[in-house]
């Protein structure tokens, strides 16, 4: 396994162990992962000689051949797991005391968005501006893709810990 899949992975350990604990991890898991994005993307990319950019969106509906439109389809899943952390974790970033929680939630998913285009299209706009890689629309939608993957992972978590608390309550 790659160093980016170890770091995903243990990531996700230290968010699920110290949640209750220490209520910044997320954002301290947040920044590295967004270090370690742009060092897979852009930074650790040779540069070349010609620019390189596709404004193509879907390709893979449009492949000539199957092996083309796995591929693309391939690239396009490896860009929506890259950028699923970067959905879960932004919202987690809001915490909320006797505010509506669901206002904060909303911004919280809104600013994930946000903050989600404007790395995608900035990783694309790094990669076109200094030669290091070929800018892909299809990487901007994979990317979003994936956040949004991301946020439902973030809602359906969200709803799950406040069941288990409400269960917990009722226990006591």
């Amino acid at each position: 396994m790659g160093l980016s899949l170890w770091y995903y992975i243990a990531a996700i350990v230290i968010f699920i162990f110290f949640q209750w604990k220490w209520k910044k991890v997320p954002i301290s898991i947040l920044v590295p992962y967004i270090f370690l994005v742009l060092s897979t993307t852009v930074l650790s990319r040779h540069s070349s000689e010609s620019v390189a950019f596709d404004f193509t969106p879907l390709k893979f509906l449009v492949a000539a051949d199957e092996w083309t439109r796995q591929d693309y389809l391939r690239q396009m899943w490896a860009n929506a797991v890259m950028f699923m952390p970067i959905g879960f974790l932004i919202p987690q970033v809001f915490r909320y005391k006797k505010v509506d929680k669901v206002l904060f939630m909303i911004l919280g998913i809104m600013l994930a968005i946000m903050a989600s285009l404007f790395l995608s299209v900035g990783i694309e706009y790094l990669q076109l501006r200094f030669k290091r890689g070929y800018s892909e629309v299809d990487d901007v939608i994979g990317n979003m893709f994936g956040t949004v993957i991301g946020i439902i992972i973030y809602v359906i978590y969200k709803n799950l810990m406040r069941k288990y608390k409400s269960h917990m309550h009722k226990d006591c």
